[in-house]
């Protein structure tokens, strides 16, 4: 390259673009709170998990656990109530992202009525 020649910037690559908010269906609410996992596998293994509600809506959920299921596995997610009983919410399991180490954040659409038979 001659000299004076100007040395073409390097560019970023572009973000990732941002789903809309129609991707899940609902726009979830961040909603953080400690509850209680149970996960049941098709294969019939059942394992019961205190974590943490990330954000909540009508159709899915994300909590942070200790353990990572496997997509598919049934859960049920017990969430404490300040004026009442407390909420037990089921699903399956989505998709699973490592956080931190020791955590996993398990993403769990609550969009239809489930069974641990379902699974």
């Amino acid at each position: 390259m001659p000299l004076g020649t100007s040395i073409p910037a390097v560019t970023r690559p572009s973000a990732r673009p941002r789903r809309s908010d129609n991707f899940r269906g609902q726009r979830r609410q961040s909603h953080r709170v400690p509850c209680r996992v149970s996960l049941q596998d098709s294969g019939g293994g059942h394992v019961s998990v205190l974590g943490e509600t990330i954000n909540v809506s009508d159709d899915g959920m994300a909590v942070q656990i200790g353990v990572e299921p496997a997509i598919g596995t049934f859960a049920e997610v017990l969430i404490p109530h300040l004026e009442g009983e407390p909420a037990c919410l089921s699903g399956l399991v989505v998709h699973c992202r490592r956080v931190t180490t020791g955590t996993v954040e398990v993403g769990i659409s609550l969009g239809r009525s489930v069974s641990p038979s379902d699974a």
